[in-house]
């Protein structure tokens, strides 16, 4: 039995220092001082974007219940649908990452997320709002992963 990788393309020539820790997981390059910066703010960027409707929805709890009519235990369940998702694929993600690669998924769970935007425009009802909660929450585990990653290359790797 052949036990090397299956790899999707051929690996890039990183240094001892750049190679990854795991496969899958993000090199750590040594960048310039400007670059690292704009990794920091770009990775900032995507972990709020990631979680930002999930504070709006939290934040105007209130408001959905008045317009749905809903018990303040059925309204609780709007962003608990959000946090069971998130969590699982977050499960799921570190799988994927290692048999896909970042890129693939990253890419996938982007186009996710903004079908999840658009669809959030067009709910009416109560159920609706409970599964497009949930696909957000699936939606935005890669992206709070790759806010991570690109955090990660502002700091480079300290051991």
């Amino acid at each position: 039995m052949d036990k090397s990788p299956r790899y999707l393309e051929t690996p890039p020539d990183w240094s001892a220092e750049e190679r990854p820790t795991l496969p899958g997981s993000p090199a750590a390059i040594a960048h310039a001082t400007p670059k690292r910066f704009a990794y920091f703010f770009i990775g900032l960027f995507i972990c709020i974007a990631a979680s930002l409707s999930n504070g709006f929805v939290i934040a105007n709890l209130p408001i959905f219940q008045g317009e749905y009519g809903l018990t303040p235990s059925q309204a609780a369940w709007l962003p608990a649908a959000y946090v069971m998702a998130n969590v699982s694929a977050n499960l799921i993600l570190f799988k994927a990452r290692q048999q896909y690669g970042l890129r693939l998924f990253s890419e996938i769970g982007l186009l996710v997320f903004i079908g999840v935007l658009i669809l959030h425009l067009i709910v009416q009802t109560y159920e609706m709002a409970l599964i497009v909660r949930f696909i957000a929450g699936l939606a935005a585990a890669p992206l709070s992963s790759l806010g991570m990653y690109y955090t990660m290359q502002a700091f480079g790797k300290l051991i």
